[in-house]
């Protein structure tokens, strides 16, 4: 199964259009389109573009690095404070399991340093 990632248009509540993502798990592009316009229609989404997503851009570990660059980069926090902010972390889009191997991996990676 590959990952395709479609972006499309749409009108929110207040009939201003918006940009939106939809993630859609399928063995090929054209089975993801189908899938995506199956599950939309009638709706009055306009699809922009299709491509396929390479599946360890969405990881925990991949998630948690790009915050941990975030903290030292935009926020200017010490390493302690990085650490705090690595321990406090949670994302609902990844498994717990998933999550503590990322905190350790990444703790890991900053002891070293």
């Amino acid at each position: 199964m590959k990952t395709y990632a479609i972006d499309f248009k749409s009108v929110n509540v207040k009939k201003e259009t918006i940009n939106c993502i939809s993630f859609i798990q399928s063995e090929t592009l054209f089975l993801a389109i189908h899938t995506f316009e199956e599950k939309n229609r009638g709706r009055g989404y306009i699809t922009l573009s299709v491509r396929e997503v390479d599946n360890n851009e969405l990881s925990a570990i991949n998630s948690l690095k790009k915050n941990v660059t975030f903290w030292f980069n935009e926020c200017g926090l010490s390493k302690e404070g990085v650490l705090r902010e690595i321990e406090s972390w949670f994302n609902f889009a990844f498994t717990t399991k998933e999550q503590n191997e990322a905190k350790r991996e990444v703790i890991n990676l900053l002891n070293k340093n």
